[in-house]
């Protein structure tokens, strides 16, 4: 949330550019995508979202949930498909990543999402 406070998006969010420090915290590396957010002619930030992850989807205009989508992609991993998601988990990675970006959580509604007070 930090970047999108600062008007920043990563654009290029993949389990390369993603680490764990030894407190179990992650961070995101890598910024050589990262962009300011343009605000065009309409209040809510839009840019065009070039990671390839988000080639074919149905817009390349969003905002920064594009960057939601791509984390939500990050639960495709083969490793991560092991695991067995509760019903809940399911929903939360479901809403990352919809189709339309418009319905997708931003960053602090995804924060803010009941399912990680239960983890």
């Amino acid at each position: 949330m930090i970047l999108y406070a600062n008007e920043i998006v990563h654009q290029n969010i993949r389990w390369k550019n993603v680490i764990r420090l030894t407190n179990n915290s992650w961070v995101l590396i890598d910024f050589k995508e990262a962009t300011p957010i343009g605000r065009g002619n309409q209040s809510i930030p839009i840019l065009n979202i070039v990671a390839s992850e988000y080639r074919g989807m149905k817009s390349d205009l969003c905002r920064t949930v594009g960057d939601i989508w791509m984390i939500g992609n990050l639960l495709n991993d083969l490793k991560i498909l092991q695991i067995q998601l509760s019903a809940r988990a399911r929903n939360f990675w479901d809403g990352l990543i919809q189709q339309n970006h418009d319905e997708r959580p931003s960053a602090a509604d995804a924060i803010d999402e009941d399912w990680f007070s239960d983890m």
